[in-house]
């Protein structure tokens, strides 16, 4: 009987420090820099764990006095941000879409030469990421590559200078848009 409830003690000790760890990590400041409007690059602390989990919509950060400072897309006071967390790295532009609701911070997903891809998650559960193909040119394409959607056409649209690129969006896969992406920046 002491030994069960020895081990039951254990357990429950080994779960709360797991639990505690867990939480402090996820509280720590990130490394990372925002891009003001003006282009200026600073370094700076990003807040994470609840602060993080929708950058879309904006970003906390600890400014040179120690306290915590929101920087909310629809200001467009920052055009980027970017993070290190467990060795990645993520950056994030804001791209405005002319919808107020759809214009916010995009995470870049591929980065080529010819052609960008940044997306943000979808708000419906179970649903398909927003996405922003960019080209030489810096124009660019919203779509969702749903069933239903014209995202093909948006695509056309955009690639229609190119003509290698217009060749691969017939075979191109809704569900593996970040990989058409990277092929085209191959051509």
């Amino acid at each position: 009987i002491i030994n069960q409830s020895n081990i039951v003690k254990r357990i429950i000790l080994f779960t709360v420090i797991i639990t505690f760890s867990i939480v402090a990590s996820a509280a720590e400041p990130l490394n990372g820099y925002i891009v003001m409007a003006n282009n200026d690059t600073l370094q700076c602390k990003i807040k994470s764990g609840r602060f993080l989990n929708n950058p879309f919509n904006g970003i906390t950060i600890i400014n040179e006095q120690g306290k915590d400072e929101s920087l909310p897309s629809k200001d467009k006071k920052i055009i980027a941000f970017g993070f290190v967390e467990k060795l990645r790295t993520y950056h994030y532009l804001f791209v405005d879409v002319g919808d107020k609701l759809e214009s916010g911070f995009y995470q870049l997903i591929v980065n080529g030469l010819k052609y960008k891809l940044y997306s943000r998650p979808t708000t419906v559960y179970g649903g398909n990421p927003t996405y922003v193909l960019f080209n030489q040119n810096r124009e660019f394409t919203k779509f969702e590559p749903c069933v239903i959607c014209p995202w093909k056409k948006q695509l056309r649209e955009l690639l229609k200078d190119d003509p290698k690129a217009l060749e691969h969006v017939e075979n191109a896969s809704r569900v593996d848009i970040p990989k058409f992406v990277t092929d085209i920046n191959k051509l």
